[in-house]
């Protein structure tokens, strides 16, 4: 299987790229445009098959798979790029930075028929994974930012999005649509924690 992965950077090489070259089953491509990161990646991962960029990397060599782990604002054209080829795609949250594009990504994903997946790694970390069988009654998430001061929709897109996917994974009933006060109040009165009803 071969399998593109684009946007070398910390999470990339914390979470992704040490499974995903220890597999001899997958051909490992790496494309970004900053060649010092490129070379870097390949000589750490062992992986030979190195591409300047994702156009560079799609004219020399067809894919069954990508990895999108490039800044956020960077998401909407590379996804577009590979679901426009009809490679299923994992890209890290969010999809975009708004809804109008997220919209219209996840609706070519559907006309091209492929897979598009959204990927939020805190579900797949194995304390977390073990913590959603407990049946905990409270879950306290926190995140910290130390010395990162950004634009709280940065702040809210970035990170805090990891601490409410996790909750709600870890929620241990299902939960109602916030637009929906009858079923936010019967959820409450099953033991939600939050009351919705105004």
């Amino acid at each position: 299987m071969r399998v593109l992965v684009t946007g070398l950077g910390d999470i990339a090489h914390k979470g992704y790229l040490p499974v995903l070259a220890a597999n001899p089953e997958l051909e490992l491509h790496l494309a970004t445009r900053d060649q010092r990161v490129l070379r870097e990646a390949g000589h750490s991962f062992r992986v030979p098959h190195l591409h300047a960029s994702v156009e560079h990397a799609l004219a020399a060599a067809t894919f069954d798979a990508a990895f999108i782990h490039a800044t956020t604002g960077a998401h909407p054209a590379l996804v577009r790029l590979l679901l426009e080829r009809r490679i299923p795609t994992f890209v890290d949250k969010p999809l975009a930075d708004n809804l109008a594009e997220t919209q219209q990504l996840v609706a070519l994903a559907e006309r091209q028929e492929t897979l598009l997946t959204i990927g939020f790694n805190r579900r797949f970390a194995p304390d977390y994974a073990a913590l959603r069988g407990t049946g905990a009654s409270l879950i306290v998430m926190e995140k910290h930012r130390h010395r990162q001061a950004d634009t709280a929709r940065k702040v809210v897109f970035d990170d805090f999005i990891h601490v409410v996917d996790t909750l709600l994974f870890l929620a241990p009933a299902p939960h109602p649509a916030p637009h929906d006060r009858d079923s936010c109040r019967a959820w409450t009165a099953q033991g939600g924690d939050a009351d919705a009803g105004g």
